[in-house]
């Protein structure tokens, strides 16, 4: 969240952006439409740690043919985006007041390539945020099938190791000061798939962030 709030976000658009950049990853088990692999229906909470503290998050999916519908709760506010499948893989817009942020995900592998020593690239493309274009490249593979155990359960899940690039695009007349500089950034970061619900738990070093799934109901 230290780099949402140092953007100068309001609370809303911080939950909104935070929930697709989270989700890429596990969306790319989704593709091709097959949604019931690494997302499913139901509601799941999360319990984020980070410098800021601790914040709880709920995530509830429904999954209505070839589309997802996602409503996610943070800090008192919800984010409604739904994700449609496409020719070129799960794509989403997402309202933030008189913008929207698009997401343009590319390549998405399918759910059968998730096997161990797979590896991938994603990109995708954040515009309309305050007159920013944020654009992202991520490198992700699949390094391990690990029992994870968090208070929501033990699973069977996927380990995805992960590196993230990320430019920032200032809007004209804006002077590229030293915060724009430290937003183009490379960040790592590890998270845990599990098939039939998602993330189980992410980690990310650079920005001392856990997210932990603490409850999951279908």
């Amino acid at each position: 969240m230290t780099f949402l709030q140092s953007v100068g976000l309001t609370r809303f658009q911080r939950s909104a952006l935070w929930l697709g950049m989270c989700a890429l990853p596990a969306w790319a088990g989704a593709a091709a439409c097959d949604t019931q692999s690494y997302i499913a229906n139901g509601t799941a909470t999360y319990q984020m740690v980070s410098p800021a503290g601790k914040t709880t998050i709920v995530s509830k999916a429904v999954v209505k043919g070839s589309s997802v519908q996602v409503t996610s709760t943070i800090d008192g506010n919800s984010t409604n985006m739904v994700w449609n499948c496409t020719a070129k893989g799960m794509t989403a817009s997402l309202p933030t007041g008189k913008a929207t942020a698009s997401f343009d995900l590319g390549f998405l592998p399918p759910s059968s390539a998730w096997k161990v020593g797979y590896s991938w690239t994603s990109t995708g493309k954040i515009s309309g945020m305050a007159g920013m274009t944020i654009n992202t490249s991520t490198r992700s593979k699949i390094t391990a099938s690990e029992r994870v155990t968090t208070p929501a359960g033990t699973f069977t899940a996927l380990r995805v190791e992960s590196t993230s690039a990320s430019t920032v695009q200032l809007p004209p007349g804006m002077q590229a000061d030293a915060m724009s500089k430290a937003m183009n950034s490379t960040t790592t970061s590890t998270a845990w798939y599990a098939k039939g619900v998602g993330t189980v738990k992410s980690t990310s070093p650079e920005s001392k962030f856990t997210m932990t799934l603490i409850k999951f109901v279908r």
